[in-house]
């Protein structure tokens, strides 16, 4: 469903390119929840947005179903991947209801109006994320935690077969991390959707994620977490002065 091919990731800036992660290849297909891993900083935001198409990548290509990304319109695009990033560009004055409603706009009129069976899609989104005793809210009268659900509802309304999320558990507290992990990961399953997110949360990624991809400045590693713990990445990444990674019980321990 979805390939890297020698992707280099970055920006150019006044005719200079800067590289902020290169020769990167791995693939996805669906049924699969991945996290992306990585230190901060080393370019898991920039390689979600080049893979959404946000923006172009410096060399190579992303690939979805047999095309490259670049080859596809926005409208087909909008079909094919939902995007959740971290930023908070929504109008302040829509409801939890009509955020979520956005997620049809590919599939709605000029005016957006949404049929009996587009609202029947969103108030299952709502429901999902467990949002619907909030659904009339303003999005500006939430909390972050509850602002982020409601942008995975989006997501989810908009029913597209590739799901990338950015840091989607940053704003929850303990209890709702697990429990929205666990809701992606039963949708990858039980919906037959790739769904790729990146995560500081570790512990949590690796009790839940079906595949890891590791992200650092000499490349991508990808893998289950056994084969990246069998081969020594996920310690190479973890083990410092302070911490150690427990292979065989896939734990973070303090020295």
């Amino acid at each position: 469903m979805l390939e890297l091919r020698d992707l280099y990731i970055g920006y150019s800036e006044d005719d200079h390119r800067r590289i902020v992660a290169k020769t990167l290849n791995a693939s996805l297909s669906c049924g699969v929840l991945t996290c992306l891993i990585g230190a901060n900083g080393i370019g898991k935001s920039t390689l979600m947005r080049t893979m959404a198409a946000f923006q172009p990548p410096l060399r190579g290509e992303v690939w979805i179903n047999g095309r490259s990304v670049a080859s596809y319109t926005p409208k087909e695009l909008s079909e094919r991947i939902g995007v959740v990033l971290t930023e908070k560009n929504m109008p302040a004055d829509l409801t939890i209801e009509e955020v979520v409603g956005l997620g049809r706009a590919p599939y709605t009129n000029f005016w957006g109006t949404l049929k009996e069976e587009d609202r029947k899609i969103v108030d299952e989104a709502i429901a999902l994320v467990g949002l619907d005793a909030l659904r009339s809210r303003k999005i500006h009268q939430v909390s972050d935690g509850e602002r982020q659900k409601a942008m995975i509802a989006k997501a989810l309304a908009q029913q597209t077969s590739v799901i990338f999320l950015d840091e989607p558990t940053a704003f929850l507290d303990y209890p709702s991390k697990i429990s929205m992990m666990q809701l992606l990961r039963r949708l990858a399953h039980e919906r037959n959707k790739l769904i790729l997110l990146s995560t500081h949360d570790l512990e949590i990624a690796f009790q839940t994620a079906d595949h890891i991809w590791l992200l650092q400045q000499d490349g991508l590693r990808a893998g289950t977490l056994d084969e990246l713990s069998r081969c020594g990445a996920i310690s190479d990444f973890l083990d410092s002065d302070e911490l150690y990674y427990d292979a065989k019980n896939h734990r973070i321990m303090l020295r």
